[in-house]
């Protein structure tokens, strides 16, 4: 029979905020849409140009700086909410590294040069990402709190 190992603070407020009672679920889901969402990231970021042009990814449309910030805050907010562990610095320089290695590779493949503007995005949207999925897990252990009067 397997050990029952005492639940976290963090399982609490999840299955709290959430109302649900298995943790585990909800955990990989959430390891799953990381996976997804960084593979969608990586894919994306190493399209020839005719393609990106096709979704409307590049630079001559109004979506690829709004792609980037959803991309990037999603992908931080993700890794915050989803590990244990990490504080909101983590998941954000994680993310900001990511972006900053997928350019460093966009140009040796392509030779297309570095655009130190999508870092300076990928990172804002970054810090949102993981303040704002720091500031939810805040609300949700304040609410989960015993005691509490409000």
């Amino acid at each position: 029979m397997r050990a029952r190992v005492a639940p976290s603070i963090l399982d609490h407020m999840i299955s709290e905020a959430l109302g649900r009672a298995n943790v585990s679920r909800q955990r990989k889901a959430t390891a799953l849409a990381i996976g997804v969402l960084v593979c969608l990231i990586i894919c994306i970021s190493f399209l020839p140009l005719q393609l990106k042009m096709a979704i409307g990814v590049d630079r001559s449309y109004g979506w690829h700086i709004a792609s980037h910030l959803l991309a990037f805050s999603l992908l931080a907010g993700l890794l915050r909410f989803g590990t244990q562990r990490w504080h909101a610095l983590g998941a954000a320089l994680v993310t900001i590294s990511l972006g900053a290695v997928l350019e460093v590779f966009e140009r040796v493949l392509y030779s297309n040069p570095v655009e130190w503007k999508d870092i300076a995005i990928d990172s804002a949207a970054a810090c949102a990402g993981a303040l704002v999925s720091d500031w939810l897990l805040g609300m949700a252990a304040h609410r989960a709190q015993p005691g509490r009067i409000i």
